[in-house]
């Protein structure tokens, strides 16, 4: 009898262990899934400050959690603080050796470092683990187009990224900057404004394919545009403030707007220093900046 009871007890005890347990679990990934998706939120409001505190108290829960790890890398690229991402990176691949976007941000942040081989190795490796990842295809695009100097595997590479991802801005602006750079305006102009059609506020599409425009000598296009950009300002987040002035300075050029175009220009040189001289001249940069990952 009495070993009886202590065997149903035995039983008892173990059903109820389980259910503390998996109700434990339950809480703990509840808890988990809640932190993400704050960290992601705050991401989204570019409060990076708040997605950081976020993600280390999460990682103080759970310590291996691969998504932390990203967001945090993620929010540190935002900062670019480059090097402090590319460790969260790392561990956020080590936990999840599957991780394309992960791959990518790195592969990005090693293009901003110079570290090419790098770079490519981790857009190689997105591919593979994902062969529909438009971004990859994109980024290794940039990389092969403005660092590698290999224009044909860029192009293929846009084009499969724009064949994935029908509605990539991205791709199509970059792919424009591609045929800007090397002075196919008709494309450039093609690819500008499917840009456009699927962005109608983006000072950068319009500044180019002004310029473009004006190579071509249709004036009145070009006008309208230059006009275009000059009225949304540089204030557009997609590339560097520099980079927007130094656009709009080219559209005022093709107004016949001296002193607007020079404004604009000494306020770039003034953020970036480094870039004064193909900015002075209203030259086209031979590294014209490609958009990077959002």
């Amino acid at each position: 009898m009495a070993v009886g009871f202590r065997r149903r007890f035995a039983a008892c005890l173990s059903i109820v262990l389980c259910i503390c347990e998996h109700g434990t679990a339950a809480n703990h990934n509840e808890t988990l899934k809640r932190l993400e998706s704050q960290v992601n939120e705050a991401i989204s409001h570019r409060n990076y400050e708040a997605a950081i505190r976020l993600a280390d108290d999460g990682l103080h829960i759970a310590s291996n959690s691969p998504e932390l790890r990203f967001g945090r890398g993620l929010a540190y690229y935002r900062q670019n603080d480059i090097d402090t991402a590319i460790k969260d990176f790392d561990e956020a691949i080590r936990l999840q050796p599957r991780f394309p976007r992960a791959y990518v941000l790195r592969g990005y942040a090693y293009m901003l470092k110079s570290d090419d081989d790098k770079a490519l190795a981790d857009f190689n490796q997105a591919i593979r683990a994902d062969p529909r990842n438009a971004a990859a295809y994109c980024d290794r695009a940039d990389l092969e187009d403005s660092h590698l100097r290999r224009p044909e595997n860029a192009l293929a590479d846009y084009d499969q990224a724009i064949r994935l991802l029908p509605s990539f801005q991205r791709a199509y602006f970059n792919r424009g900057v591609h045929f800007f750079s090397r002075h196919d305006y008709k494309h450039a102009i093609a690819d500008f404004s499917r840009a456009l059609q699927l962005m109608p506020t983006d000072l950068d599409s319009y500044a180019y394919r002004a310029y473009a425009y004006a190579k071509q000598g249709d004036r009145a296009q070009a006008f309208a545009d230059a006009r275009r950009a000059a009225q949304l300002g540089a204030m557009g987040d997609s590339l560097p403030r520099s980079v927007n002035l130094a656009n709009r300075a080219r559209a005022y050029r093709v107004l016949g707007q001296g002193e607007a175009a020079l404004r604009d220009l000494r306020e770039a040189v003034r953020l970036t220093p480094e870039r004064s001289a193909p900015i002075d001249n209203l030259s086209v940069p031979r590294n014209i900046p490609r958009r990077s990952p959002p």
